[in-house]
């Protein structure tokens, strides 16, 4: 009886004691860098905890300056370039129209051209992605996803027709979202246009809509990788022409900041991208 009553005596006494700490590393599991956040715990009596509490609050803060830093630097060195690099390109377009360019000089001004447009289209993914996450799209409406996924899976499959690709949706519910405009057309937009750029001719993309979400599959031979796949410049094919590496970057972004989760998984040889609504996961 006195074991008993000493080992129950110490159980609660560490479960006590050791509460900080797991307030401490419940909110450390919750915390998203620029993302409003709780005050970090630290109403305790024991010395060690308070230092850990404190040591965690500098080094967020610390963070936290340099996540704000680095998306002023996208933001601000994206919009800089824009014009410069619209300028070459019409000066470029204004080479091609000479009467007396040479076949071997308009050949190279054609490969310039076609770099610089590359490049502009990946400043103004930049400067996108950059305006994302500062919140700079607040004007929210209700916006019907379904009517949305159906316009860009036909425009697509009228893109892709030459690869026979065969699109099914299946709407077994219909999603309402509170979202800007543009911000809901980039994320449909980006996960359908992926969808029929990389799955096989004669294959199909598979989309389903329900009350609290969507999802698209493709089929892949491999999985990618869930770690990185929603990185910047991910791209485990190798660059691909056309392709910035940051359309599923956008899609993370737009779900982040509008109260949405983006899920992939890889199952029965298809790729699966699943948007929900956070509560609702």
């Amino acid at each position: 009886v006195l074991l008993i009553a000493i080992v129950v005596i110490g159980v609660i006494s560490l479960d006590y004691n050791m509460r900080p700490l797991y307030r401490l590393l419940e909110w450390i599991d919750g915390y998203e860098p620029g993302m409003p956040s709780t005050e970090i715990p630290s109403d305790t009596d024991i010395v060690e905890f308070r230092k850990l509490s404190a040591a965690v609050e500098d080094a967020v803060a610390r963070f936290e300056k340099q996540y704000e830093d680095r998306k002023m630097f996208i933001g601000n060195a994206s919009h800089e370039l824009q014009t410069p690099l619209a300028v070459c390109s019409n000066r470029i377009e204004m080479l091609l129209d000479r009467p007396d360019l040479n076949d071997e000089v308009a050949e190279e001004l054609v490969k310039l051209h076609r770099s610089l447009a590359g490049l502009i289209r990946l400043n103004k993914t930049l400067l996108l992605l950059s305006k994302i996450e500062n919140g700079q799209f607040p004007q929210t409406s209700e916006v019907d996803m379904n009517a949305l996924i159906a316009e860009s899976i036909r425009m697509n499959a009228e893109i892709h027709a030459h690869k026979g690709i065969r699109a099914d949706l299946a709407q077994e519910g219909r999603l309402m979202l509170s979202i800007d405009e543009q911000m809901a057309s980039v994320l449909v937009g980006n996960l359908v246009r992926n969808a029929f750029l990389y799955a096989p001719e004669g294959s199909s993309v598979n989309v389903r809509i329900t009350d609290s979400g969507f999802s698209i599959s493709n089929p892949g031979e491999q999985p990618l990788d869930k770690d990185k796949v929603f990185h910047k410049f991910y791209q485990p094919a190798g660059r691909r022409e056309g392709s910035t590496g940051l359309g599923l970057t956008l899609v993370h972004s737009v779900c982040i900041n509008n109260g949405l989760h983006v899920g992939y998984d890889y199952a029965d040889g298809r790729h699966i991208f699943v948007i929900t609504l956070k509560n609702s996961k």
